[in-house]
């Protein structure tokens, strides 16, 4: 593997794509490591009328999720990518997290995309949906879907 994106959503459950033995499936001596987070502007529920909420205010609300997105890439590196050059990339979602994921491991030529998947099933699935099966069908880039440990 020359390129290998791995995302994370920052939850505990996502690095489970960077644990043994998953890791073991794809790191190889000089493979590029890209550790990829997506920031997502915050829902905003109730009477709009209610909310006073600049663009203003919400880049800085943004710019403050990127930096702490960034900060916190740099601790997972180290901790599970120790003596391996990785690269953390955090990008701000202004439509679908799955195209852009997609679009982005295009975009890097990226030999390989790995994700962990959440495993929810029933209502919450439903409720939720997947961002890992949309990028499944999405990205020209092959996935290595890591189940995430019960």
């Amino acid at each position: 593997m020359e390129h290998v994106i791995i995302t994370t959503d920052l939850s505990s459950e996502s690095y489970t794509a960077f644990q043994a033995p998953a890791k073991q499936l794809y790191i190889r001596p000089n493979t590029k490591i890209t550790l990829l987070s997506i920031v997502e502007a915050p829902v905003l529920i109730g009477d709009p009328t209610d909310i006073f909420v600049t663009f203003g205010d919400m880049d800085e609300i943004l710019a403050q999720q990127e930096q702490k997105a960034r900060d916190k890439l740099k601790e997972l590196a180290v901790e599970y990518f120790a003596g391996t050059t990785v690269e953390g990339v955090v990008l701000r979602s202004t439509a679908d997290v799955a195209d852009l994921i997609a679009s982005f491991a295009e975009q890097e030529k990226a030999s390989l995309l790995v994700m962990a998947s959440h495993g929810r099933r029933g209502f919450r699935r439903f409720f939720l949906g997947s961002i890992t099966e949309a990028v499944l069908r999405l990205s020209s880039v092959p996935v290595l879907v890591i189940p995430m440990k019960e």
